[in-house]
């Protein structure tokens, strides 16, 4: 069984079981076999290209996201969420997977273009005394 540091990767009884049973991965606390997860943030910029340039409604993003999500999927990993603004041309997704190599393939396989994708951890109050 792989133990992780704190703060290092996620763990799926982390996540709502609403987020395994989507993406059809297994949920840790009924299983003896244990994944855990590295969490990234990628990031779309309209002024850098990496955000559509022509107006985009809220139904188009979507359509956009769930194809990312399922492309995600394929690759073993899934989408927590986006914070985004349409009329900034900005997007920030956040996604959970074994690799950043798994979640640059989910963009290749769909043709979405991005700034950065970064490994990051959760940080809280507590963990900063």
């Amino acid at each position: 069984m792989k133990t992780a540091r704190a703060g290092d990767a996620v763990g799926f009884r982390d996540f709502p079981s609403r987020f395994t049973a989507r993406a059809g991965l297994i949920d840790s606390r009924s299983s003896p076999v244990r994944h855990f997860w590295l969490v990234f943030i990628d990031t779309h910029d309209r002024t850098r290209g990496r955000f559509p340039v022509e107006s985009l409604t809220q139904d188009q993003f979507l359509e956009t996201y769930r194809g990312f999500e399922a492309a995600l999927q394929a690759e073993g990993g899934f989408a927590t969420g986006a914070h985004l603004n349409l009329e900034a041309g900005k997007a920030y997704c956040v996604t959970a997977a074994e690799s950043e190599q798994a979640v640059f393939a989910a963009h290749e396989k769909i043709g979405l273009p991005y700034d950065s994708i970064c490994q990051v951890r959760r940080v809280t109050g507590m963990d900063m005394r």
